[in-house]
């Protein structure tokens, strides 16, 4: 089967149109929410012009203060980015604070309650696909065969599964997901450059056995060193071995594959535990690699006692204020993975398109406006916005498009900024990363640049893979329960083989554990299910 799985490169043209609406209605919340609404076309029944969103009152001609709920830690709604909103738009949210750790509880009792806030953010899809058709939030499509949402639908047909996902069983779209507009790096392995020069040692191994043997000589140089060190447990450091194999230690789908399989249950998955072993066993793999705190583990990078992870490339900060604790020369850069029986795998590339999304409670007394609302999140005015505040008041942009921050806020390229909490650049809040925010937000400091240069050159990337979506709860939470103890129980199996208190040799009857007593065939055949259900034979 085919199926579309390469990123389209996003564009959005955004023509301002001259004309405008005369008048905004609202919706009274009567028995059908999802009734009449939309009822802003011209008087012909034509749909109505593109809004020229660089005038406030075309999208509320009154200022108008509904309510936004949504996962925000550190924020009250007093923030920079409230304000440049209620500027633009003559909205003035009532933000409705909840932290991540209380998000699943307060959305059950919000929507139990049926006090819907006029813009909801929803973690997971399924919450829109059960009560958006239950009348409980508002229906997209009016709006959008009034040309209501051209911004909207312009952005998400220019990332193809990005509609097909963000459609509900029903047929019908109720909510907006966020959109990264270019693919974004993910992990690969970080090593201390100047170290691997210094030995002679290449950052392009032919092999395992090259890179067992390159850990070996830093080992030896510096005795005092367990070169491989990892954070965020076993599940981490596996992410880590089973992409050099070509595997996971969960279902996955690999790029270009039309079908998920069962990594842990392969030679791959077996040979990336063979490989952590050796390196526990001879004191190349940190001994805490399964409890290693984000303290610990940047106490080692800076104290020399490790000289090689797998991480995130672009987190440039921390690598750049490293620097002022390290020796003069120390150096941190990208390696390729090796090669695993002749074939060098390629790092993860995160696509576009994510199940994060913002949602209208269908009882709002501004439908029109929350709807226009939305839609101007998908502007090239409202992506602006929405990453770097009012330009002229918080952002200055040059003939280039370059940014320039002109209120001190604080992010990776500024770590001195005295504004901490600004809400620009904030997921739960924007709706389209622009190519230029993610540039100015997260390709900064010269490791970041470098890193992406040395992986770009070297086609080091693998092809963004778009996920199966589940159209069916209960099947979901089935394959969820499924996955969730297989992974449990794999990887404190795997810990157990890498630190030799199993043996390999036992693996087989692992899987049969899996299969027997946790139903890992069922879960298999249920994503698989989902794929095709999503994108089709």
């Amino acid at each position: 089967m085919s199926k579309m799985k390469r990123i389209v490169s996003l564009t959005l043209a955004v023509l301002m149109a001259a004309s405008v609406m005369s008048a905004c209605t609202t919706n009274n919340g009567d028995d059908n929410p999802n009734a009449g609404k939309g009822d802003s076309n011209t008087e012909d029944g034509t749909p109505v012009a593109r809004l020229d969103y660089s005038d406030p009152a075309q999208i509320s001609k009154d200022v108008i203060k509904p309510t936004f709920m949504l996962t925000y830690e550190e924020g009250d709604g007093t923030e920079l980015v409230w304000d440049a909103i209620k500027t633009l738009t003559n909205i003035e949210f009532e933000v409705m604070p909840v932290p991540l750790a209380s998000w699943v509880e307060k959305e059950a009792t919000t929507m139990a309650s049926g006090n819907i806030p006029d813009i909801m953010g929803c973690r997971l899809y399924r919450t829109v696909d059960k009560y958006g058709p239950q009348g409980a939030f508002l229906n997209f499509e009016p709006y959008i065969e009034k040309g209501m949402m051209q911004n909207y639908v312009e952005v998400l047909d220019s990332l193809p599964p990005a509609t097909t996902l963000s459609t509900s069983p029903d047929g019908n779209r109720y909510s907006a997901p966020r959109i990264y507009e270019s693919p974004r790096m993910d992990q690969a392995i970080l090593v201390r450059v100047d170290v691997f020069e210094k030995l002679g040692l290449s950052r392009e191994p032919e092999s395992l056995d090259e890179f067992y043997d390159s850990l070996v000589k830093i080992k030896e140089a510096y005795p005092d060193s367990t070169p491989y060190f990892n954070r965020w447990k076993t599940e981490h450091l596996l992410t880590g071995f089973s992409n050099m194999c070509g595997t996971s230690y969960t279902y996955y789908l690999a790029p270009g594959a039309d079908e998920y399989v069962f990594g842990p249950d392969s030679q791959n998955f077996k040979d990336a535990l063979i490989f952590g072993n050796k390196l526990y066993e001879n004191g190349l793999l940190d001994k805490d690699f399964a409890t290693l705190s984000d303290e610990e583990y940047e106490e080692k990078l800076i104290t020399g006692k490790a000289m090689v992870t797998y991480d995130y490339q672009d987190t440039a900060g921390f690598y750049e204020e490293s620097k002022d604790l390290m020796e003069d020369g120390w150096a941190w850069g990208a390696m390729l993975s090796p090669k695993y029986n002749g074939e060098r795998e390629k790092y993860p590339t995160l696509h576009g398109y994510y199940g994060y999304t913002k949602a209208i409670g269908a009882k709002t007394e501004y439908a029109d406006e929350m709807i226009k609302f939305i839609d101007w999140t998908y502007s090239e005015v409202g992506q602006q916005t929405l990453m770097f505040g009012v330009e002229g008041e918080h952002h200055t942009k040059g003939a280039d498009g370059s940014i320039e921050m002109i209120t001190d806020i604080l992010y990776a390229g500024n770590p001195t900024g005295s504004i901490k909490a600004h809400g620009l650049n904030d997921q739960d809040i924007f709706s389209v990363m622009p190519t230029e925010g993610s540039e100015f937000f997260e390709n900064v400091g010269e490791f970041t640049i470098a890193q992406k240069k040395y992986l770009t050159e070297n086609d080091a990337f693998a092809e963004a893979i778009f996920a199966a979506r589940f159209y069916d709860d209960k099947k979901q939470k089935e394959y969820d329960n499924i996955r969730v103890a297989t992974e449990t129980y794999i990887l404190e199996e795997a810990t157990k083989v890498i630190q030799g208190d199993s043996s390999i040799d036992d693996w087989d009857k692992i899987i049969d554990v899996c299969k027997n007593t946790y139903n890992s065939d069922l879960g298999l055949t249920l994503i698989n299910e989902a794929y095709v259900e999503t994108y089709g034979e």
